[in-house]
């Protein structure tokens, strides 16, 4: 009776009917008291996502009979799910590096392993702990890892491989190892050539290593291929460490412009006061550096040192009647000094919005030369969201990925009736508009073949990478 009710409970496992087979375990435990059926009930309290109460079934199990493999295997997928997993969500890395070892130390092999040391590199990497993280992605060796990607809900995910590719490149570099940083990125590469993390650290990697003109054309490259704002903060980077100042300042701002919340750029904020300083620009750096330490108190987070020197030293260069005190008066002065470094240096053009969609991405403007401009639909002015829209605007290098090749897109797009009103109300205003007028061909004088963009309905193609969560 008993052993056809266990083979049913068995069968009912195996095909996923958890529920139904943790019923049947459970009932026959009353008459039999058997290892196997209490291996089989705590799989099946895993997979109910009860994995506490199938880990203290497990620890019976093991203090009576140690060598019993299922309840070993059972009890290491239990701990990743009861202790490990857990402890990564809310970044705790001692109870993760525990569980980790603990399930190292009962023998783990092959997929549980692999798990348990990604697992625990993960928690060390959200608290910063590079050397931890090393530490755990230092055990596994990268050819025995799966390289084919996961798909979830419908959805492409990095693959095994890929995952610790870009934990260990980064804790090399974190813990400056910057030459086995270079040497690891470069082979992960030759998987994924395009993966964006993977070149910007190896690029970082070569800058602080002294190839600096290397980093910095790898940084231009990624920058118009990836737009995303550590790509520029990484160039901003670079640019500050050559001494190149308004170089770095341009990449600072464009990091700054982007959507992305303000918060998780506090430190692009003080990068960009630091470098206004340096440039002589005392108010923009007031105004940055300001913004950084009240987005830090707001949310509790530590203000450096550093960081109060800088919005002193800064505060103590201008007028004191002229700093905005206010956080949203801030942010309107800061976003007007990003926009203006953005563009700094570019020359302007002059054009009409010529294919626009409510709700679409992308939008194109045609130049005063005939020319098709690919524009972010999120950089046009609310006014000028329309056909007919007469604007102005500067270019920066961008790249098309259906054709594969650099291309530039529109950028600090102003509407030019808006623009006229400024202009004549300041000196040298006229003087501006007829240098933005004689900018007819900017982009060929860059050098840059310009895309004509993708067709009506199909997405652009002009650099947003999916993003992973790093």
């Amino acid at each position: 009776m008993a052993e056809t009710a266990l083979a049913r409970a068995e069968a009912l496992r195996q095909s996923g009917r958890y529920a139904e087979a943790a019923e049947l375990f459970r009932s026959i435990l009353e008459e039999l008291d058997h290892p196997d059926i209490l291996c089989g009930l705590a799989n099946c309290l895993r997979h109910l996502g009860k994995p506490e109460e199938a880990l203290e079934l497990l620890e019976g199990v093991r203090s009576r009979l140690p060598r019993h493999e299922w309840a070993r295997r059972e009890w290491v997928w239990a701990v990743y799910k009861a202790r490990l997993a857990p402890a990564v969500a809310v970044g705790d890395v001692r109870a993760a590096t525990e569980a980790a070892r603990s399930i190292l130390d009962a023998g783990a092999e092959g997929l549980a392993r692999k798990r348990a040391c990604l697992a625990a590199a993960r928690a060390a990497r959200t608290r910063k702990k590079w050397s931890v993280a090393l530490e755990w992605t230092s055990q596994l060796d990268p050819e025995e890892l799966d390289a084919s990607p996961r798909h979830h809900l419908g959805k492409t995910l990095p693959s095994e491989r890929e995952q610790w590719a870009m934990l260990h490149v980064r804790s090399l570099l974190e813990t400056g190892r910057h030459d086995e940083a270079v040497k690891a990125a470069e082979r992960e590469l030759s998987h994924w050539p395009n993966q964006p993390h993977l070149r910007r650290w190896r690029a970082v990697a070569l800058a602080r290593l002294g190839q600096v003109e290397e980093a910095l054309q790898e940084l231009d490259d990624l920058c118009a291929r990836a737009g995303e704002w550590y790509n520029f903060d990484a160039l901003a980077e670079v640019a500050e460490s050559a001494g190149e100042i308004e170089r770095a300042l341009g990449a600072a701002a464009r990091a700054l412009c982007g959507k992305e919340p303000l918060p998780s750029k506090v430190n692009v904020l003080e990068r960009f006061a630091r470098l206004s300083l340096a440039a002589g620009s005392a108010e923009d750096a007031f105004v940055s550096a300001r913004l950084a330490e009240v987005l830090r108190k707001e949310r509790n987070w530590p203000v450096r040192e550093s960081l109060r020197t800088l919005v002193r030293t800064a505060s103590a260069a201008c007028r004191v009647d002229a700093l905005p005190a206010g956080k949203q008066a801030l942010l309107r002065r800061a976003r007007a000094a990003w926009e203006r470094r953005r563009s700094a240096g570019r020359p302007r053009s002059n054009g009409v919005v010529v294919d626009y969609k409510d709700g679409r991405r992308f939008a194109f403007i045609r130049n005063d030369a005939g020319e098709r401009i690919f524009v972010m639909a999120s950089d046009l002015p609310a006014a000028a969201r329309r056909v007919g829209a007469e604007v102005s605007f500067a270019l920066e290098p961008s790249f098309d990925r259906k054709r594969n090749r650099r291309s530039v897109r529109a950028t600090d797009v102003r509407l030019r009736s808006a623009e006229a009103e400024t202009e004549g109300s300041e000196p040298g205003g006229t003087a501006r508009k007829a240098a933005s007028e004689r900018a007819t061909r900017p982009a060929r004088r860059l050098g840059i073949r310009r895309s004509e963009g993708p067709a009506d309905g199909e997405r652009p193609d002009q650099g947003r990478q999916g993003r992973l969560d790093l």
